[in-house]
């Protein structure tokens, strides 16, 4: 199961649009939290917002996590142990105030277990590489203390 997660704050259009596009094209099954998007899917299971528990029950049976650059969401899918594709929000598609998601995209696209994709054209590309790459979990405390860094830093 690939699980989409697009946070609480504002819609992510582009990247469900795209979810649901590819979820026509695959046989596994896609579940999208769309959050404040008004597009609903028509071929992929969704939902707008979830308690802890359904959360933690989807991130423990999903394969693979796609999702904005979230930090929540990011330390969710390291408590899990599940590989990460990360499509951040950019302001130039009025998908947040500003390009701090692509800041935090940057800083984490050398992390093993993380892929990051600019473009959503490109997402299904990634939804199909090896995972070996990815399976071996080895995402050192470094990655929870940077991000912690960039939070406070935000204050």
């Amino acid at each position: 199961m690939i699980l989409v997660v697009t946070g609480f704050m504002y819609g992510f259009e582009r990247l469900i649009k795209k979810m649901d596009e590819i979820a026509a094209k695959i046989e596994e099954i896609v579940i999208i939290q769309i959050g404040l998007t008004e597009y609903l899917p028509k071929n992929a299971k969704y939902f707008k917002f979830a308690s802890d528990e359904q959360y933690n029950k989807h991130f423990k049976n999903a394969r693979i996590i796609v999702s904005h650059a979230g930090v929540g969401t990011i330390l969710t899918a390291r408590k899990f142990k599940k590989p990460l594709i990360i499509v951040p929000r950019q302001k130039k598609y009025k998908e947040h105030i500003d390009d701090h998601q692509m800041e935090i995209a940057r800083e984490l696209e050398s992390y093993k277990n993380i892929k990051v994709v600019y473009n959503v054209d490109k997402l299904e590309d990634n939804l199909n590489i090896s995972y070996k790459e990815l399976d071996n979990y080895k995402c050192s405390n470094k990655l929870t203390e940077s991000l912690k860094e960039y939070l406070i830093k935000l204050k």
